[in-house]
């Protein structure tokens, strides 16, 4: 009977029972997992180690790939309040500068990995970069997942980074860049117009823009106790977000060198706001306040705002009257506060009122009763 198959995954150690395979499909998970397998002198006890099960999926190509995707899904239940986990591929310097490479699935993760990691950079991860408050990364050198056929892309071959010759991460990674990846497609009619032949470029993406972008690519980031501060701290620590725009992902290794020169370099400013008190009291006469929400930051003028898990982004006026209803205020009073900001305006009141009705519809704001409508 062989032993589980022992995987550490995000920091966190896993058991598959492997008792029903064949030894040479053993064999091949062994080594698909080979650099997750965990220091034998640290092993979690046995009664402590999460299982993960086995699909009974007859064919071995896909039966290992969900295999591949059950350990990430309970590596990132299991890792969820210990930083910020984005979904894009690590690379490593030999001083263990992590370049963090966000896309989404099935956009150039992986490719990026695999041809980054066979000549110039350490293999950290094709899949989910964990990044710790202090900056450290979480290894997770999880097979590739390498799309067989283009028309069926959850049909994929797992190839563990010591069978492609991936080069190995010293032992302590440390973030040092974070970049969106924008592969240009010189076959692809419907993307944005660019010139196919023009050179890799890094463009520096604001702190906003960058967040929203960011958002959908992250992991559990709501478990942690301020979400949208974590992550922009985040970004801010590392000098800032910027596209890496491509068209062959081989071209850009000195660029992300470059970006891992930079990092920290140039901090993004940003406000934390203080987390709303509740609900306006009974007796609030229709003045509004902002609604409970789970954490805001002010960057360059606009509101970032998460309540629950999706974010609103408020900008001129709605960023103006949600930041000065910190307590009960009248429609009045945010009439005069707005135009100090923006300056006079003939129908100031008519687009206060409209930006209140905004806020109020999208949860952004909570009124005692109801907001009177300001004359002109």
């Amino acid at each position: 009977m062989p032993d589980p198959l022992l995987i550490e995954a995000l920091g966190h150690r896993f058991e598959v029972d492997v008792t029903a395979l064949p030894a040479d499909q053993v064999a091949a998970l062994r080594l698909q997992w080979a650099r997750c397998a965990p220091d034998e002198q640290e092993l979690t006890p046995v009664a402590d180690r999460p299982r993960v099960p086995l699909s009974d999926i007859d064919d071995p190509v896909r039966r290992d790939y969900a295999l591949s995707s059950s350990v990430t899904f309970s590596a990132i239940r299991q890792a969820a309040g210990s930083g910020v986990m984005l979904h894009a591929c690590g690379v490593a310097t030999d001083s263990g500068d992590v370049a963090v490479l966000v896309a989404a699935s099935g956009t150039g993760k992986t490719t990026a990995a695999a041809r980054l990691c066979a000549r110039e950079f350490g293999y950290v991860t094709d899949e989910t970069v964990l990044v710790r408050g202090d900056l450290s990364v979480v290894p997770y050198p999880k097979p590739l997942s390498v799309v067989l056929e283009a028309d069926d892309p959850h049909h994929k071959q797992q190839y563990g980074p010591d069978e492609l010759h991936l080069r190995i991460p010293p032992p302590r990674l440390t973030a040092r860049a974070l970049l969106l990846l924008d592969r240009v497609d010189r076959d692809n009619r419907d993307a944005e117009p660019a010139d196919p032949d023009a050179a890799p470029a890094l463009e520096p993406v604001g702190l906003i823009d960058a967040m929203m972008t960011l958002i959908p690519h992250t992991s559990s980031l709501t478990a942690l106790d301020r979400p949208l501060t974590a992550l922009a701290q985040l970004i801010s620590d590392l000098g800032g977000v910027q596209t890496l725009r491509y068209r062959e992902i081989d071209e850009t290794g000195d660029l992300i060198r470059r970006a891992l020169r930079a990092g920290g370099n140039s901090a993004t400013e940003f406000t934390s706001v203080s987390r709303s008190a509740g609900a306006p009291p009974a007796d609030s006469d229709g003045r509004v306040q902002r609604a409970p929400f789970d954490d805001a930051i002010v960057a360059d003028d606009e509101v970032l705002l998460l309540a629950g898990s999706v974010p609103l982004r408020l900008s001129a006026l709605g960023a103006t009257i949600w930041l000065a209803a910190a307590g009960p205020v009248s429609d009045h009073e945010l009439v005069d506060i707005c135009q100090s900001v923006h300056g006079e305006h003939p129908d100031a009141a008519d687009l206060v009122h409209s930006a209140i009705s905004e806020l109020l519809g999208v949860g952004a704001l909570v009124v005692g009763h109801s907001v009177e409508r300001v004359s002109a």
